[in-house]
Parts: structure tokens; C-alpha cells; sequence
């Protein structure tokens, strides 16, 4: 239940956003808000995706709420949605490295202020954000007895990314020779030492990082981010529930026509693979839709469509390789954003040349 609350106050807030920023809610919108599979799965496993989603929905909104009304509780508190992602997920290191600069220039410019009020403002912003790193660096100190801030990227880089960057077109699959290859190295690693550190696994992805072709490498990055983009997580949430599930490579054949042919037979055989291929042809349509949306946003609100995107980067970046809609799911609500925006673009575009 709470869970459930959460995700209705995260789509309440999302809507204040649209609406805030004078863009399109409509039956368009409102079906992109129904079509959030991301968002609606993360809010249902017990993971921290779910919270740290609506901790940042309630984070922009307050800062844009301040930027319209100039109200120092809306700044204030928006500073300590900061911290809390911080410390709800320590990946958001690449987001505030990335954002703080851009919202130091924003706050400077703020016309409207007077000097000791923008001082004001940027020592609370990155005094919040110290604390966020400080109680961070503590948790995991306390955790390991060492000074550091994360101890799960190394792991998480042998055992997944460095597979992901062997498969040419990039992960729905990882490449099964190299994940063996590790997991055994690995298990070499831990009956010598008992233990398996954080610079085992480095260097083990390290060294097998550096026996793979360029070429797959470049293949497998650029499949993995269109995957990311394209793909709709509703073959997890299958899996998750033991439905049959399956993908058009698993249908391989030098004719593709027969392969296409193989792969349409099944889907029609299992029945809940309509839904998903729903709402992949959405995923793709909502893709479109937001290209168009991010052009009106650069035009409209350079600042902030600038600001969106980094924290697009930020957020889906470190899941190079990979291609799993799950890395996805922290920006379905900037894409949301994109998406009513681009619906607006679009109505404009239908009025000014009269379409229908």
C-alpha cells in the first residue's frame, strides 16, 4: 500500500510539472501516464528505484516551483530531496557532478535576486549536497571500515558490464563464455583468499575487458543505449510472474522474412505477448514524440531542456553495455516531460499549417 501511495503521488506531481511548465496534458499525455510500465513495476519490487523515482519528481518540481515563485522553502527543500537521493542511491554521484555546475550558473543569472540572497542560495545548495556525501562516506565506512563512498561498481562491472560489452549487440543476453570465464576466475580468487575485494573484481574485468574487439565494443555501446531506449520492460514483469518469454533473436535464420514469420507464429501462440508488443509499438511512437518535445524545450526553455538532458545522461550513462529498460526507469519521468512537450510542439505545428 505504501508502495502504491507512493507511485500515485509521484503521477500527481508529474502532472503539477507538466502544468507548471505550461505544456500539453491531454488524453495523449494522461495514455503516456497509464503506459509507464517502468515506473509502475519499480514502485512494486523491493528495490529503491521506486522511492528514488519519487524522490526526484518531488525534487524538480520543487526547484521549478521555486524558480516561478522564488520562494526560499521550495529552494530549500528541493536541496534536501538532494541529499536524500544521494543517500537513496549512491549512483547519483554522476548526477550531481554533472548538474551542480549548470545550476551554479542558473542560480548567478537569477536576475530577480539580490546578490547576498544568490550567496545565499549556492552555499545551502552545496552544503545540503556535502552532508548528502558526508552521511554517504559514513554508511559506508561503517559498512566496510574504510574510507571510501560505494563498494558496489566493481562487482557490478566484472560480473555484468564487461559481458554486456562482449555481446556485439550489446545485452539482452551477456555473452556466455565471458561471464563463465569470470565467475570461475572468481571462484579461483575466493577458495585461495576466502574473500573476493573490490580490486579482484577491477582487475578481473579489467583484464578481460581488454581481450575484446573494438568493433563489438562499439556495436554493443551503441545497441545497448537504443535497447535501453527502445525496449519495454514488460518481458521482466513476465518473467517476474513465470510467463513464457521470448525476443526476434531467438528465431534465427538466414531468411529474415522466416525468422519474422517464426517470431509473429509465437507471439500468437502466447497471448500476453500482444500486450508487449503494444506496447513496444507505444515505446517507439512516445521516442518520436519526445525528439520533437526536446526540440520545443530547446527553443522554448534552452536552460532546462540543457538540464533535463544531463540528468538523462547522468542517470542512463553508467549502464553502458547493458540495454536493460530497468537502467531506464529514473528517467521515465524526464521522458514524460519530453513526451507532453512534444505533444504541444506537434499541436502547434497542426494549427499553424492547418492540417485538420
Amino acid at each position: 500500500i505504501f508502495q502504491l501511495v507512493m507511485c500515485l503521488i509521484t503521477f500527481f506531481f508529474l502532472r503539477k510539472i507538466i502544468l507548471l511548465l505550461d505544456l500539453k496534458f491531454n488524453i495523449f499525455v494522461i495514455l503516456s501516464f497509464m503506459m509507464s510500465l517502468n515506473i509502475y513495476y519499480r514502485f512494486n519490487i523491493f528495490l529503491p528505484n521506486g522511492m528514488y523515482i519519487f524522490l526526484f519528481v518531488l525534487m524538480i518540481y520543487n526547484f521549478l516551483n521555486y524558480n516561478k515563485k522564488l520562494k526560499f522553502k521550495n529552494f530549500i527543500k528541493g536541496c534536501i530531496l538532494i541529499s536524500l537521493l544521494i543517500l537513496t542511491r549512491p549512483m547519483s554521484l554522476i548526477f550531481v557532478i554533472l548538474v551542480s555546475p549548470f545550476f551554479f550558473i542558473y542560480l548567478c543569472k537569477i536576475k530577480k535576486l539580490k546578490l547576498l540572497i544568490k550567496l545565499r542560495n549556492i552555499i545551502v545548495f552545496f552544503t545540503l549536497i556535502l552532508i548528502g556525501f558526508g552521511l554517504q562516506s559514513f554508511k559506508y565506512y561503517s559498512n566496510t571500515g574504510k574510507i571510501g563512498y560505494v563498494d558496489q561498481t566493481s562487482g557490478h562491472l566484472a560480473l555484468f558490464t564487461v559481458p554486456c560489452l562482449a555481446q556485439k549487440f550489446a545485452c539482452g543476453k551477456a555473452n556466455a563464455i565471458y561471464k563463465q570465464k569470470i565467475i570461475d576466475e572468481l571462484k579461483i580468487i575466493k577458495k585461495e583468499k576466502l574473500k573476493i575485494t573490490k580490486q579482484d573484481y577491477y582487475e578481473i574485468a579489467k583484464k578481460y575487458f581488454l581481450t575484446i574487439d573494438k568493433n563489438i565494443i562499439f556495436f554493443s555501446v551503441i545497441f545497448g543505449y537504443l535497447k535501453l531506449m527502445l525496449h519495454s520492460p514488460l518481458l521482466e514483469l513476465f518473467q517476474y510472474y513465470n510467463l513464457n518469454i521470448f525476443s526476434f533473436s531467438d528465431f534465427k535464420n538466414k531468411n529474415f522474412f522466416i525468422q519474422l514469420y517464426n517470431f509473429g507464429e509465437n507471439i500468437y501462440l502466447e497471448k500476453h505477448m500482444f500486450v508487449w508488443l503494444f506496447s513496444q509499438i507505444w515505446i517507439v511512437i512516445e521516442r518520436i514524440v519526445q525528439i520533437f518535445g526536446i526540440i520545443y524545450l530547446f527553443k522554448t526553455k534552452p536552460y532546462l531542456s540543457i538540464l533535463l538532458i544531463l540528468i538523462c545522461i547522468s542517470f542512463a550513462g553508467p549502464s553502458i553495455g547493458i540495454g536493460n529498460p530497468r537502467y531506464r526507469s529514473e528517467i521515465e519521468p524526464i521522458l514524460i516531460i519530453f513526451f507532453s512537450s512534444g505533444i504541444l510542439y506537434l499541436e502547434n505545428l497542426r494549427k499553424r499549417f492547418k492540417f485538420f
